[in-house]
């Protein structure tokens, strides 16, 4: 019977690590990601504009390495919709 235990308890505990171990790259990797990228930049603009300002235009995105920093963008050619519309993946 303690035997038994025992197997069930050591067996969770190598099931939990090695559920871990197959998730530790998220905690490595970027999350701002496809759609993401989006509702952040309209979100950082409705903050800061309120709803006047509510749209992506202006917004770029610059990548360093694993991390994606939304700015505000003054060269309409360096914009989120400029590049996905360079990219034909939106229509404007």
């Amino acid at each position: 019977m303690v035997k038994i235990k025992l197997i069930k308890h050591l067996s969770f505990i190598i099931l939990l690590v090695f559920a871990i171990f197959l998730r530790s790259g998220t905690f490595f990797t970027s999350h701002n990601s496809d759609d993401q990228v989006y509702y952040h930049a309209a979100a950082m603009k409705l903050d800061r504009e309120g709803f006047k300002g509510y749209n992506l235009q202006n917004v770029g995105l610059v990548d360093k390495g694993d991390v994606r920093s939304l700015i505000i963008e003054s060269n309409p050619k360096k914009t989120i919709l400029a590049i996905q519309k360079k990219k034909r993946l939106i229509l404007l």
